[in-house]
């Protein structure tokens, strides 16, 4: 027998799954996932009406070895935290070069920019706990956020990259007008998925930096040379990996 037909139904937050299981190729996570609760109704029933984000918390405490177990989760941590802390010095610099005086001596700046990363680190629990308070999976609200931010961030690149007429308030101002046109849109158009948002957020930003603008500056002149060679052998690389996975998936099926 090549394929095997197994429902699952866990109740509450998980959804029900019926998945067709092909032993001639690798099972994908979604069906991974889903054979696992087949397989095991005792750890099923224990995620009912449980939110899905609990399913690999549970899994990890049901199933690992207590060594096992501690390596993981301190290996979680550690690459969260080295993914935070950078994210925190970035705030607090940006606080303290754009916020403080300019009068304060090395010793004051080095306090206050201390004390701008305990006020940032306190504001992104305050997110964390509101947001923990929400539908929907992690994956999709990182997402959503992203789509909001991600749009006027590009524009901003784009101005600086092509545009002559955008100047610092202006693409601030773009990037304003992006982020509100996102929000306006979340709030007034349900039915654009959060996809179109990185988009309208961009073409907004680019618009109303560029159009605002009143710099003229002459074109930069650059050797294209060593930026044509690195892009070139990013381009090798993957479709280096590209051909590697296509030769697997063959091979598997």
């Amino acid at each position: 027998m090549t394929a095997a037909q197994h429902t699952a139904s866990s109740g509450g937050g998980i959804a029900p799954a019926v998945i067709r299981v092909h032993v001639a190729r690798p099972l994908t996570p979604a069906e991974q996932s889903a054979a696992l609760l087949v397989a095991e109704p005792d750890f099923a029933a224990a995620l009912a009406g449980r939110p899905p984000d609990e399913l690999v918390p549970q899994f990890m405490v049901r199933y690992l070895p207590s060594g096992v177990l501690g390596i993981v989760v301190a290996g979680i941590l550690a690459a969260a935290l080295s993914s935070v802390d950078s994210a925190f010095n970035s705030l607090s610099a940006v606080t303290a070069e754009h916020l403080l005086p300019r009068r304060l001596g090395p010793r004051a700046a080095l306090v206050w920019a201390r004390v701008a990363t305990l006020g940032w680190g306190a504001a992104a629990l305050v997110a964390a706990y509101a947001f923990a308070r929400t539908r929907g999976t992690v994956i999709e609200l990182v997402n959503l956020i992203g789509s909001v931010i991600n749009g006027p961030v590009l524009g901003v690149f784009l101005l600086a990259w092509r545009s002559r007429r955008a100047d610092a308030r202006s693409s601030l101002a773009g990037v304003a007008a992006g982020l509100t046109a996102n929000l306006v849109v979340a709030a007034t158009l349900p039915g654009v998925s959060w996809w179109w948002w990185n988009l309208i957020g961009c073409a907004v930003t680019v618009a109303v930096g560029a159009g605002f603008g009143r710099a003229d500056r002459a074109p930069v002149r650059v050797d294209p040379g060593p930026a044509r060679r690195q892009a070139l052998l990013l381009i090798v690389f993957f479709a280096l990996i590209a051909s590697v996975l296509v030769a697997l998936q063959v091979a598997v099926e």
